[in-house]
């Protein structure tokens, strides 16, 4: 899928849709999605700690927006990731 473009949308049932044509992978491969914004979908298995399900995966939606500075420049802060929930206590 790349050079694909989604449009930005407020409607949830479209963000779904979105979600849906990016196809997860093992490495995180962006696309243009929400004018601004890059999403990806990484794969993961569904169990890392006791291999009862090593054939199953799982895939986590990811959306960044990218830094206005390059890099290679030396402002560049680095990426951050707010992870704002998820299951247990």
């Amino acid at each position: 899928m790349p050079g694909a473009r989604f449009l930005h949308h407020t409607n949830a049932r479209t963000s779904e849709l979105i979600c849906e044509q990016i196809k997860a992978s093992e490495d995180l491969r962006f696309h243009q999605c929400f004018d601004l914004y890059e999403c990806a979908k990484l794969k993961v298995p569904l169990d890392y700690f006791n291999g009862t399900y090593p054939d199953e995966s799982v895939s986590i939606a990811i959306t960044k927006l990218p830094a206005k500075v390059p890099v290679h420049d030396r402002r560049y802060g680095g990426p951050i990731l707010i992870n704002p929930g998820g299951p247990g206590a």
